[in-house]
């Protein structure tokens, strides 16, 4: 760690004659200063004191074996405290990679906020031709509507995040950065309980009155439930197919339905307990196994045994959109799941992996992370 180090040479030292020849004795005299001591073979030559003298060599030794004993002193006591400031910089490097972890989680929670945001405002301008024709008698009502549901949609994301990001944020009060990043929050929060929106208010109340409707009629149906067994009654087998299905999934509303049919993708519209056949697609080349449909857009994502994944996207009505086969699997793909924010999905396979995908919902692309 540390070495003892002469700060001079030892072919500089000289005698105090400077007869520029190599020390062979010192003089063992108090009252000699520095170099005065030191003699060379010309001035032993003339020397007449009777001070005791000692061999350069030796004293030289005798100095190295002090030094290193002092070496070893100033080491021990070094290593004590570099000891407890390595304890300092352990906890330094472990409070740097929860802050850097902790960052990322809050720069991940905006990110997942902006891409929230743009799927509500993708949802509320996906339109059907014929709806909007219909909706063209009385369009200025609908339009404020739409606008306040939009903005009380926006709102509850907000909320959300809002608590999400505020708690962590505390832990950065003191810096000016996460102190500016807490003002914006409150000003977003702020905007949330201004008085100029009566019409998100009067839809609050709305909504509150048909969460006690709701209520009551929950109750109600408890009720009868203690009173009554439950009965399924067959209602139609109209649409029937020869060739296996091996998965089928709704829409978050349950209006519509997707199956596989062999190869095929079926898509149908569910109305009254009753099915209608919208359209199918044959974009796999080998039988579908799984599927997994987005609690938030229409979107689904559909396996296959080729080892292919499709993403899908609704255009409208009754046509869907497909993206490029995604390969990454060697054998069947037999699982699809999306995590909670429908960021990333998992895909499982014949083949032992398990494959992380970052999903873009609008883009209708996927992205290999990991395995």
């Amino acid at each position: 760690m540390i070495q003892s180090k002469m700060i001079e040479k030892e072919e500089e030292l000289q005698c105090s004659l400077k007869h520029k020849l190599p020390v062979l004795m010192i003089v063992c005299d108090e009252k000699l200063k520095r170099n005065e001591r030191l003699l060379c073979s010309e001035c032993m030559e003339n020397y007449e004191s009777k001070s005791q003298l000692m061999s350069f060599k030796k004293v030289l030794q005798n100095i190295e074996e002090n030094q290193k004993q002092k070496q070893k002193n100033v080491e021990n006591v070094m290593m004590i405290r570099i000891k407890l400031i390595e304890e300092i910089q352990r906890g330094l490097f472990l409070l740097k990679s929860n802050v850097v972890q902790l960052l990322d989680q809050i720069i991940g929670n905006v990110d997942e906020w902006i891409k929230h945001i743009i799927i509500i405002g993708q949802q509320n301008v996906t339109y059907s031709f014929y709806n909007e024709l219909e909706n063209l008698i009385n369009q200025k009502r609908l339009e404020e509507f739409a606008q306040i549901q939009l903005i009380d949609q926006i709102n509850q994301i907000q909320l959300s995040y809002n608590q999400k990001i505020e708690k962590k944020l505390n832990l950065f009060k003191s810096f000016s950065e996460g102190q500016n990043c807490e003002n914006i929050l409150n000003q977003l929060r702020n905007a949330n309980e201004t008085k100029e929106n009566t019409g998100k208010k009067i839809l609050i109340l709305g909504e509150k009155a048909m969460e006690q409707v709701g209520d009551e009629q929950k109750q109600l149906e408890q009720q009868l439930m203690k009173y009554k067994q439950v009965q399924f009654n067959f209602i139609d087998d109209s649409n029937q197919q020869n060739s296996s299905c091996k998965a089928i999934v709704f829409n978050k509303d349950e209006s519509i339905m997707i199956s596989c049919d062999n190869c095929g993708i079926k898509i149908w519209k569910f109305e009254q307990g009753r099915f209608k056949l919208s359209n199918t697609y044959d974009k796999h080349s080998n039988p579908v196994r799984c599927l997994v449909y987005s609690k938030q857009t229409n979107n689904f994502i559909s396996g296959c045994i080729n080892h292919q994944i499709i993403c899908w996207q609704q255009i409208n009505q009754n046509e869907w959109k497909c993206s490029q086969p995604f390969e990454q699997h060697t054998d069947s793909v037999n699982c699809l799941l999306l995590n909670k924010q429908e960021d990333q999905l998992i895909s499982g396979g014949d083949d032992d992996k398990i494959i992380v995908w970052k999903v873009d919902f609008i883009k209708n692309d996927l992205t290999f992370l990991y395995s």
